[in-house]
């Protein structure tokens, strides 16, 4: 699936994900994750992982954000 957004979307899409991502964590029993934002890189949406993307993904849960 491939999501099209406007760039001014992004903070919106973002809070969606978040929701959603928080949501499925509660019903499984885990806490929410803490998102760093200190660092060079942004935090990935879904799952919180501030790294360089790979191919326009995250590199650690593959959510696609290119």
């Amino acid at each position: 699936m491939s999501l099209l957004v406007q760039e001014v979307s992004l903070p919106a899409l973002g809070e969606l994900v978040r929701g959603d991502w928080h949501d499925q964590l509660a019903l499984e029993g885990l806490p929410p994750i803490k998102l760093d934002v200190s660092g060079d890189e942004l935090p990935c949406p879904a799952c919180g992982t501030a790294a360089p993307l790979v191919d326009g993904a995250c590199s650690d849960c593959g959510l696609r954000l290119e």
